[in-house]
């Protein structure tokens, strides 16, 4: 089955009409909250795509150990050449 890594922002967030999207695309979704310390995969071999949503913080509020980890991690998404779709704090760290 293919699986989308969607990364959220916020303890009440929700993958909304993405996750429908997905999910009526035959995807299961695999979300996580790096800002509530979930980690993030080393590699990209179980899924088949990412989404990173927004939130109210930006790049700029390296004070938050989250948003430097992402940022890192993004490093993970780039080399293994699969999809991703940044909605604007994803569209920053990209």
């Amino acid at each position: 089955m293919k699986k989308a890594l969607l990364i959220l922002h916020q303890k009440r967030s929700q993958p909304g009409d993405i996750g429908k999207k997905l999910r009526e695309r035959g995807y299961l979704l695999d979300v996580k909250k790096p800002c509530l310390g979930d980690k993030l995969p080393n590699n990209l071999d179980e899924h088949s795509l990412v989404v990173i949503f927004g939130g109210p913080m930006s790049v700029n509020d390296n004070n938050l150990d989250f948003i430097n980890y992402e940022m890192n991690w993004l490093k993970v998404v780039i080399q293994s050449g699969k999809p991703f779709l940044g909605i604007c704090l994803g569209a920053q760290m990209l």
